[in-house]
This record gives structure tokens, C-alpha cells and sequence, in this order.
């Protein structure tokens, strides 16, 4: 047994479960090199506690973890999803196919009427019709044409296009992203469902931020991005937090477990 392994062996496991939250019956196993029961990202995580919060080195007792599940590779969870927004559909190709037919129409039943020697006044109240198809595809085309480009906000625009983009301006693009700032275990569970996960991680992770999210965190050295808005922490200890309708909030360990269903995790 390493020397880590005998200062936490001192300090106990009931003291060690109260102070870090992790159950009593793992600290015990991890004490006598004993890793059923548990998964190896959470012996990964568990691990990555022990030495934070009491600094020891358990080199050794990972060796054997290692050697018991007989794979160093972590096991990576992919399935945090990222919604991206929908795109509005255009109606203006069609409406312009419309006018057009439209003019055609017109155009040919003019020609049939003058063929016919219809009087000059009707020919004058047609050619009215046209002259307002056209009106129409040409408003219809810069519609289009405004859709379809970046407007620079520093030109001054003539009316009605003024108007247009005043009516055209976009939503946020919702985000609910996990930062860490050195590795870090996460548990995250759907709220809806109930349904939890781990995840042992360097990079930043992404959730769906249209769900409801509970997290508990290994370490509170960590930022977030809610909507683009980034939120810094600055912590050894472990964190919680409940993401609900958009907003991120941290919680004590009495609130996770009530939201947990009496759950520790």
C-alpha cells in the first residue's frame, strides 16, 4: 500500500464520504484496492478527488485500477447534444413564380382582345393590370434580394427596405456550454427524465440548452457559457448546479439531493 493510500487510511473513509460526498462503501474499496462495483470512469474520477482535496499521490493504487479494468483508455460520452436553430423557410421564390404566371396570363389575354378589336379604353384599363404585375415582381425581387444579403448598419437605406430589415433582425442562438479549467469528472442528469451520465473531461462539453439540467462536479474550477454570457468559478471543492429555463444557478448539497429524488448521485 502506497503512502497516499496510508494517509487515507488514517483520515477514515466515514470522514473522507462526509467531506468529499463520495459513498462510503467506494471510499472503502479504493482503500483496499478493491474497484467492483464501480465503473472506471468513476474510479478515474474518484481518484482525481482524493488527490485534490487531500494531496497524496496514488500512483499505485492506479496502476492497479488500470490493471483490473484492463484498459487506460476514458471512455467518452457523445451524447451531449447541440440544437441549432432552424432556418425560416422563404415563400418569396414561389410568390414571384406566382406574379409572373400571373403577367403572362394577363399579357396573353390582352393580345387575344386586341386581336379581337376590342375598343382602346379596355386595352388602357389592361395594360393598368400589367403595369401592377410588374410593380409586384419588382418588390418581390427586392425582398429577396435584401434576404439574401448583409446589410452594412451604417449606410442609410431608402424606404421600404428600412422597414424590412427593422422586421428581419435575428434571435439569439441559445448555448449551454461546461469549461474546465484542468480535468474534470461530471455527473449530469436530464431533469425530465432523470436519466444520469458521467463524464471524466479537459475540453469544453456541450449540453442541449433547451432541457433542464442537474450537475455535480468533481472540482469548481470551471467556467460556463449560458447563451454566449461566459460565468466563472473559482473552486477546489466540489459544485453543484441546477440549469433550468436558460439560467444557471449553483445549489448546496441538500438542494442536489432533494432535486435527485434523495439521491447523493
Amino acid at each position: 500500500m502506497s503512502d497516499g493510500q496510508d494517509q487515507l487510511q488514517n483520515i477514515g473513509a466515514q470522514k473522507i464520504h462526509e467531506q468529499t460526498h463520495i459513498s462510503k462503501l467506494h471510499v472503502q474499496a479504493l482503500l483496499h484496492d478493491s474497484f467492483e462495483g464501480m465503473t472506471k470512469i468513476q474510479f478515474l474520477g474518484f481518484i482525481s478527488i482524493l488527490e485534490r482535496d487531500y494531496g497524496v499521490e496514488l500512483d499505485d493504487l492506479k496502476a492497479k485500477g488500470f490493471e483490473y479494468f484492463q484498459d487506460s483508455t476514458i471512455g467518452e460520452n457523445k451524447s451531449g447534444i447541440f440544437v441549432s436553430p432552424k432556418k425560416e423557410k422563404s415563400y418569396t421564390k414561389i410568390y414571384i413564380t406566382v406574379v409572373a404566371i400571373v403577367f403572362i396570363v394577363v399579357a396573353i389575354y390582352v393580345n387575344f382582345l386586341s386581336s379581337s378589336g376590342v375598343t382602346n379604353t379596355k386595352q388602357v384599363i389592361d395594360n393598368s393590370v400589367i403595369d401592377d404585375a410588374k410593380k409586384s415582381i419588382i418588390i418581390a425581387q427586392e425582398r429577396e434580394d435584401l434576404n439574401s444579403s448583409t446589410v452594412d448598419s451604417n449606410v442609410t437605406l431608402k424606404e421600404p427596405t428600412k422597414e424590412l430589415i427593422a422586421q428581419e433582425i435575428p434571435d439569439v442562438v441559445k448555448s449551454f456550454k461546461i469549461i474546465p479549467k484542468a480535468k474534470l469528472w461530471m455527473g449530469y442528469i436530464d431533469l425530465e427524465t432523470h436519466e444520469k451520465r458521467q463524464k471524466l473531461f479537459r475540453d469544453e462539453f456541450m449540453l442541449d440548452p433547451d432541457k433542464e439540467w442537474l450537475l455535480s462536479l468533481g472540482h469548481g474550477s470551471v467556467s460556463f457559457d449560458v447563451d454566449g454570457e461566459k460565468i466563472e468559478f473559482k473552486s477546489r471543492k466540489n459544485m453543484r448546479f441546477i440549469y433550468k429555463d436558460g439560467e444557471l444557478k449553483e445549489i448546496n448539497f441538500k438542494e442536489f439531493k432533494r432535486l435527485n429524488r434523495g439521491n447523493e448521485w
